[in-house]
């Protein structure tokens, strides 16, 4: 039986779609391999396709979206030695970005059909695993207003951070690692598998996907100017080393809310929350198999 790449498409538009079907096709001919494409039309419904794939026997997955939809098909994927593919199409693209896989559709699916392989960490945290970012404070909020406009690009991300600072509200947490606590009141906290963030931009620039680690970098409250000097640095990717910014490496980490209501946080550009009150933060080894450019 020929070997089977299943592609799972987030909602694009019909010309774009067209695009990517037939540079697929040519890509599949010359590499004497079967294809399917599956089109995802709601959140979750990537999961489902994916879990399906797996039922007829893949030979890879390959998600084809932004990092939300990668997170989605990934979850199924984790353990499994059926490989993921990744087709940048979101907005940021952060997961792409750190693997070093281009924006260009030609050049992503001709990595695809190379079939290169390596073994990558992924993050758990109340029960969702995340390849590579988790989000608390500022990072959680701005990506609820990201998401609640329906907006995409780079202008939206501006508007979603701007409309973040403005009304943000502290949280206040304790975490604990190995033998060491800290209470804090974070502007941001940032719990990351991956060097990028979308748009190029990352605080955890030295952050490796397969070092057993997540890359912790906290953010103690500071003044507006403080703000706009650290998006600066981002921007410019310099390193950030005010003496208001804390960094870490764990591998396993409790968080406890100390405050009334709920924990919000975003998991690879997702938001979410919850009421339970302490919660673990892991990372496990070595877990999902990945196609990336050999180079």
């Amino acid at each position: 039986m020929r070997k089977k790449i299943y592609f799972i498409v987030n909602l694009i538009s019909q010309k774009k779609f067209m695009r990517l079907k037939k540079e697929i096709s040519n890509q599949a001919s010359k590499h004497n391999l079967d294809f399917e494409i599956l089109r995802s039309t709601y959140r979750g419904h990537a999961l489902v396709l994916a879990r399906k794939a797996i039922d007829e026997k893949a030979y890879a997955v390959v998600a084809c979206g932004g990092d939300g939809t990668i997170n989605e098909i990934a979850r199924v994927l984790i353990v499994k030695k059926i490989p993921l593919g990744i087709i940048p199409m979101g907005s940021g693209n952060g997961i792409a970005g750190h693997f070093g896989i281009p924006s260009n559709l030609s050049d992503a699916i001709n990595i695809i059909f190379s079939d290169y392989r390596i073994k990558m960490d992924v993050g758990f945290f109340d029960e969702k695993f995340f390849l590579g970012n988790l989000g608390f404070g500022l990072e959680s909020i701005f990506i609820k207003n990201y998401n609640e406009k329906g907006l995409h690009g780079f202008f939206a991300y501006c508007i979603a951070l701007f409309k973040s600072i403005k009304g943000f509200i502290y949280p206040k947490f304790k975490i604990e690692w190995k033998l060491n606590e800290m209470v804090l009141r974070p502007l941001v906290l940032l719990i990351s598998n991956l060097n990028q963030h979308g748009y190029n931009f990352t605080l955890t620039p030295n952050a490796k996907s397969n070092d057993g680690n997540l890359d912790m970098v906290y953010i103690k409250k500071i003044n507006i100017f403080q703000i706009l000097k650290l998006l600066i640095f981002v921007i410019q990717r310099k390193e950030v080393s005010f003496s208001e910014v804390h960094r870490q490496s764990f591998s396993k980490m409790r968080i406890t809310n100390l405050k009334g209501g709920s924990i919000e946080y975003e998991i690879d550009g997702e938001f979410f929350e919850t009421n339970k009150k302490s919660l673990e933060i892991r990372v496990f080894k070595e877990k999902l198999s990945l196609i990336v450019s050999e180079s």
